[in-house]
């Protein structure tokens, strides 16, 4: 089995209609373990909520979608084991703790991160953490 860890931006578009959502949905399989830190869901709700904001979903929406990913097959690793190594990371690239975060739980697996968010592929392109940071356009197949 492989595993994966994969942020927010690749969740979301398990339940929004837009660019990207077929190679998110390919990672959906028995073959891959999916993990994430334990902020994915907080994150994951602010994306929505910000739909909803933008009256792109209508509250029942907007719970049923949030609802569904509380019960999405992802292994929430508690922050608090990876807030030392993220913290170290965040001041070596230059990325928010938030996004050191995930690539933490990554590098502690050595395995992919898979990414919808291109600012973040860019900004750590020339650092030593790129060949953990996968753009979720590059996934076809698991």
């Amino acid at each position: 089995m492989r595993t994966c860890v994969i942020d927010a931006s690749v969740a979301a578009k398990w339940s929004l209609a837009e660019s990207g959502w077929e190679p998110a949905r390919a990672l959906i399989s028995d073959k891959v373990h999916l993990m994430a830190p334990d902020l994915f869901l907080a994150e994951l709700g602010n994306i929505f909520w910000k739909y909803f904001m933008g009256k792109h979903l209508n509250r029942d929406e907007f719970e049923l979608i949030m609802e569904s990913m509380r019960s999405a097959a992802v292994a929430l690793i508690p922050a608090r084991y990876l807030i030392a190594p993220a913290a170290a990371i965040a001041a070596e690239t230059g990325r928010s703790c938030y996004d050191s975060l995930y690539l933490a739980l990554a590098a502690r697996f050595d395995c992919p991160l898979v990414t919808a968010d291109a600012r973040l592929v860019n900004g750590l392109a020339r650092t030593r953490f790129a060949r953990l940071v996968v753009p979720l356009s590059s996934v076809v197949r698991v």
